[in-house]
């Protein structure tokens, strides 16, 4: 009986290895140029179809849209700014403000970028929220969740292969799984550091003072020094992991690619629009201050 396993299992991982090598192909990353493996190459519709499955049980869970239909179009004007600057510009980006006082940002395949009030109620300008919006931005131009869902497929097609060779029929994820996973596990560091850099390039080709970038990090790390809000830790900290590093990294971009920028007035905060359209979100912002303490205590 122990032969017989072993050769089963031997078998089934033997079959799996196969079928992992017959299914690999290579595909061409936007931002890079370069080649890369990949177990199954998407279409741009195949893309989309797979972050749309993942977004509507996201809003669902974490509050749903934030219904204010001119800061919906406003957050939705200024990504798409950023879009047609990008490396993937025909995509049909969705930017769209979700109702939940953590604050965070997340990016799923096909161009649903989210950003949550509790991220924007704190930001003190235009540009800053452009930041926001473009590092996501940069996570689907260079197909950052697609490769973590590529990981975890790899990882399916062995452990499939393991469950079928000893006889079993339970214990695979299935691919809603895995598509529900892809805002939960987060990013590389090296995911992190290109997408700051592919978001400060898209921001000054759009027409923004890349100083937001540095002004959004030197935000993040204050509230990572002072640790004065617990949220952080189960939001953007938690997905998008922050380092003084990525603050450094950021300025000397600037300082390298773009010092004409930063003094140039053609390359702009809009501090005013921004504070004007965000009005009523932090007027109802006290309220649901009073209210998430409310629940902290209860």
């Amino acid at each position: 009986m122990g032969g017989k396993n072993h050769h089963a299992v031997a078998f089934g991982l033997l079959a799996i290895c196969l079928l992992a090598v017959g299914v690999y192909s290579c595909a061409v990353n936007p931002v890079t140029g370069h080649s890369e493996l990949a177990i199954v190459s998407f279409s741009e519709e195949e893309e989309a179809a797979l972050g749309a499955k993942a977004f509507s049980p996201a809003v669902q869970q974490q509050g749903g849209f934030y219904r204010n239909r001119e800061l919906e179009e406003y957050v939705q004007g200024v990504g798409m700014r950023l879009a047609r600057v990008s490396h993937r510009p025909t995509l049909n980006y969705r930017y769209r403000v979700l109702n939940s006082s953590v604050p965070n940002a997340f990016a799923l395949p096909g161009g649903y970028i989210v950003i949550n009030r509790g991220l924007l109620v704190g930001l003190k300008n235009e540009a800053e929220m452009a930041a926001v919006l473009d590092h996501e931005t940069g996570h689907v131009t260079a197909k950052h969740s697609l490769a973590g869902y590529q990981r975890a497929m790899a990882a399916n097609m062995l452990v499939a292969g393991v469950v079928l060779a000893t006889g079993g029929t339970t214990g695979v994820q299935e691919i809603s799984g895995i598509t529900a996973s892809l805002i939960e596990n987060g990013f590389s560091r090296d995911q992190e550091r290109e997408a700051d850099w592919l978001g400060i390039d898209y921001m000054v080709k759009a027409g923004y003072n890349p100083e937001g970038a540095v002004q959004l990090q030197e935000y993040f790390y204050r509230q990572l020094e002072g640790g004065k809000n617990p949220m952080w830790a189960e939001g953007l900290f938690r997905t998008h992991p922050f380092s003084k590093e990525r603050l450094e990294n950021a300025r000397a971009r600037i300082a390298e690619r773009y010092p004409d920028t930063v003094k140039n007035p053609n390359y702009t905060f809009n501090g005013t629009i921004f504070l004007r359209k965000t009005a009523r979100l932090r007027e109802a912002q006290k309220a649901y201050d009073v209210s998430d303490e409310g629940d902290r205590l209860f």
